[in-house]
């Protein structure tokens, strides 16, 4: 059963720009290289009902891989070094959660 591995991040506005760089072009290409995972995507978080005015953006990376062997080889092994590397970035100001799903079916 696919795994689907979520961090949902909290970015205050004066990190941003350069936190969205550097997770874009460094660090997701880095957990997929060397976690295991098939693939990734990131999401920014949007508001139906009221404009974007916290001066904050949210974003959801979800990482998925085979199964949750593939996940703990990465938690075990890669997690704690790379979640350190980003918290030497950008100390406690950027905040994020993290969820494991399994993948009951994709739709198309």
């Amino acid at each position: 059963m696919k795994i689907v591995y979520q961090v949902r991040v909290l970015v205050p506005g004066h990190l941003h720009d350069d936190w969205l760089q550097w997770m874009t072009t460094k660090h997701i290409t880095e957990v997929v290289k060397l976690g295991g995972f098939e693939s990734a995507e990131m999401l920014e978080e949007l508001s139906i009902a009221e404009p974007h005015t916290s001066g904050s953006s949210t974003y959801v990376i979800r990482y998925t891989c085979a199964n949750m062997d593939v996940l703990r080889e990465y938690q075990n092994t890669h997690a704690s070094g790379l979640q350190a590397e980003h918290t030497d970035r950008y100390g406690t100001e950027v905040v994020a959660t993290r969820i494991v799903f399994a993948l009951l079916k994709q739709f198309d």
